[in-house]
Parts: structure tokens; C-alpha cells; sequence
């Protein structure tokens, strides 16, 4: 993920950022990117975390 924070993503260059400015928007939807990416990341894995741990309950209910 670091790395394409130093490439930059190419789907949304306005052409802008050659100028030596910095434009505030594209770095915070970047950053409301990987945002949503991490979240999306945790909720995959608690959601893994809860189905694993209710197969196992009722493994160790039905033996």
C-alpha cells in the first residue's frame, strides 16, 4: 500500500500535481481510501474470525 502512495494512482491525475504544489483533495480522498480499505479488511476478518468460531461450537456441540 506504501508503494502506491508514492506512485500515485493514475485514474484520477489531473495533471496538477507537476507543479510542485500539493493538492489537499487527492491526498485525502487518498487517505479516505485506504481508509476504507482497512475497514474492509478488518470486517473480512472478524467476519472470518466469528464463522470459524461458530463452525467449531457446533462441531464440539454435535460430537
Amino acid at each position: 500500500m506504501m508503494v502506491m502512495c508514492v506512485s500515485g494512482n493514475d485514474d484520477d491525475d489531473d495533471d496538477d500535481d507537476y507543479d510542485g504544489s500539493i493538492d489537499l483533495d487527492e491526498v485525502n480522498q487518498n487517505y479516505n481510501d485506504k481508509i476504507i480499505m482497512m475497514l474492509v479488511v478488518v470486517v473480512v476478518v472478524v467476519v472470518v474470525m466469528v464463522v470459524v468460531v461458530v463452525v467449531v461450537m457446533i462441531i464440539s456441540v454435535m460430537a
